[in-house]
């Protein structure tokens, strides 16, 4: 196998794992709207509770309340909401609306039940993401929708394809010039 076939065949087999980086969690709140909370335990209200990976720790939106995180980087409007419900779902219905934008600008992309993880995609790149929730009053649930994480894919940077791929190039230029000499 020749030098450019075996150039060649890595590139397409580390093509792939390129485009799938590992996700990234929300890491700082943007803003807090606590909405109704009917019954509930003291310390469901702290909102930084929602940042980082899932760790069991969450925070209540309250019914009608929201939340607007921010990632350290752009993100593509794929990823995961971690719910915290310590019953059955069935029996304690929570809803939630998610939006993704910048700031000022949303676009709702998935209408959410309270399931432990629920996935949610969209075109598009963003900075924030806004959740709503959506729990009727008259429900069941006494806190609305629980948040522990939010993870999405961050924006791949093709500046560094680019610079993998002139290395690979410079390499085989040495290679080729070391056999001529």
């Amino acid at each position: 196998m020749t030098f450019l076939k075996s150039l060649v065949l890595a590139a397409a087999l580390l093509a792939p794992a390129a485009s799938n980086a590992a996700p990234i969690y929300a890491d700082s709140v943007v803003s807090y709207n606590k909405g109704l909370f009917k019954k509930t335990l003291a310390g469901r209200d702290y909102p930084t509770a929602a940042l980082g990976a899932e760790d069991g720790l969450f925070v209540s939106l309250g019914i009608g309340g929201s939340i607007v995180l921010s990632f350290a980087q752009p993100f593509r409007a794929v990823g995961k909401i971690f719910e915290v419900t310590f019953n059955d779902p069935k029996k304690q219905p929570e809803f939630a609306d998610v939006y993704v934008g910048d700031g000022t600008t949303w676009t709702l992309i998935a209408s959410l039940k309270n399931y432990l993880a629920t996935t949610f995609a969209a075109k598009g790149v963003f900075t924030q993401i806004k959740i709503v929730d959506t729990t009727p009053k008259k429900g069941k649930s006494f806190d609305g929708f629980d948040i522990d994480a939010v993870s999405v894919s961050p924006v791949p940077v093709p500046a560094a394809g680019l610079l993998l791929g002139g290395a690979l190039l410079g390499l085989g230029s040495l290679r080729r010039r070391g056999k001529r000499a």
